[in-house]
């Protein structure tokens, strides 16, 4: 819904939708029951069975939405539920951080009153930091510490990117079975390894058919934590991923447009659109007019489409001694633009901007944060089909 929201031109949308919106949220706070943001009891997912105990994945995504709620919250003016909102989220971070933390990566915490439902227990998903990765996307506030992120992906990256699928499973035999998503001799992203075992633990008792899950290689797993690999700067490791899936998928082999997870032409692949959004380092927000670009690819010379409320268009960022010059083409609708965010190289101090529309000077102020600045527009631009508005910033 904050999504949807962020990619309307003006607040219909939300205000249209928020009491169902807040009845939604609240629904899903009534499974937190000690109220310290975190999810327990029985948790149904998109693995096909139902999960107990606290897992990093689930309450992280619970976490994020929990952070969307006060966003859209604090738009409608309801500030208790924003507030609420706000509390439990960040009392959740801190349960993530400390309760499910193993010095590596982020387990999950078994039920005991469930303990023989499928779990990951001590094994490395990678699906772990999904939260986080949705806030990256929609500008929200972190739902994982900086420092255990980076070394929780890097830990996925060790642990489940194989060379050699088939060779996995034969060496690891606990979790029997799978779908071949990624045949022999192909590189992919093990769903869940054990490398500190729990692999017999996770099949439940009886061993559960979706187990098997745990040992293959879905594509829309695979792109959302390359996505948040580049998201967090760890951008070869990202493309990596990303080149792993396209190479099984090259029209030599297969068929490009249907990367094959769970059934043809399945939506989860649909997440290759937040790698683009990663590379790119957009974000949106028609309301307020706002759009942010922070590429993580070739930042000196770096060109891209972009999709905002109302219109599509062209970005361009070149850097050239002490100045960046950012550009927003629009070549379909019109884009609203109030603040443009952007981010410096390392060592640009002072900024100062410059902002015109087809030429022509306008109004701006300019605001730093370290490397990330915020350029504020005398007032709302309009730009139509055709218009250029080009950011110039220097120090």
């Amino acid at each position: 819904f904050y999504r949807e929201h962020q990619m309307s031109q003006d607040n219909t949308f939300l205000t249209a939708n928020w009491p169902r919106i807040k009845q939604a949220v609240n629904w899903v706070i009534g499974k937190d029951t000690r109220h310290n943001g975190t999810l327990e009891g029985a948790q149904p997912n998109t693995l096909d069975a139902t999960w107990y105990g606290e897992s990093a994945w689930l309450t992280g995504m619970y976490d994020a939405a929990l952070y969307a709620g006060a966003a859209m919250a604090t738009e409608m003016n309801d500030t208790a539920f924003a507030q609420t909102c706000t509390a439990l989220a960040q009392a959740g971070a801190h349960s993530i951080a400390t309760e499910l933390w193993n010095g590596e990566y982020f387990i999950q915490l078994i039920d005991p009153s469930a303990p023989d439902a499928p779990n990951s227990n001590i094994g490395c998903h990678i699906d772990q930091l999904l939260g986080q990765n949705a806030a990256w996307q929609l500008d929200l506030p972190r739902v994982s510490d900086p420092a255990q992120t980076a070394t929780a992906l890097a830990s996925i990256f060790h642990y489940n990117y194989v060379a050699d699928p088939a060779a996995y499973r034969a060496a690891n035999p606990a979790i029997p079975g799978g779908r071949w998503y990624a045949m022999a001799g192909e590189p992919a992203m093990i769903m869940t390894t054990f490398p500190h075992g729990g692999a017999a633990q996770a099949n439940g008792n009886p061993p559960a058919g979706v187990a098997m899950y745990f040992n293959e290689s879905w594509t829309g797993q695979e792109y959302q934590y390359a996505a948040h690999l580049i998201y967090e700067g760890l951008v070869d490791e990202g493309l990596i991923v990303t080149r792993a899936v396209h190479n099984r998928y090259a029209p030599a082999k297969r068929n490009p447009y249907n990367e094959i997870e769970c059934s043809e032409h399945y939506t989860r692949a649909m997440a290759s659109y937040g790698v683009f959004l990663a590379a790119c380092g957009f974000s949106c927000h028609g309301p307020k007019a706002r759009l942010s670009f922070a590429p993580r690819i070739r930042p000196e010379d770096f060109a891209a489409a972009f999709t905002a409320a109302g219109g599509w268009g062209l970005f361009r960022q070149q850097r050239v001694g002490r100045q960046q010059v950012c550009s927003i083409e629009v070549r379909h609708g019109q884009v609203r633009v109030s603040e443009l965010g952007l981010r410096l190289p390392a060592g640009a101090t002072d900024p100062r901007v410059l902002v015109t529309v087809n030429g022509r000077r306008v109004p701006a102020s300019i605001a730093a944060e370290g490397v990330d600045v915020t350029v504020t527009l005398g007032s709302v631009v309009t730009a139509p089909t055709y218009t250029t508005l080009t950011a110039t910033v220097s120090w």
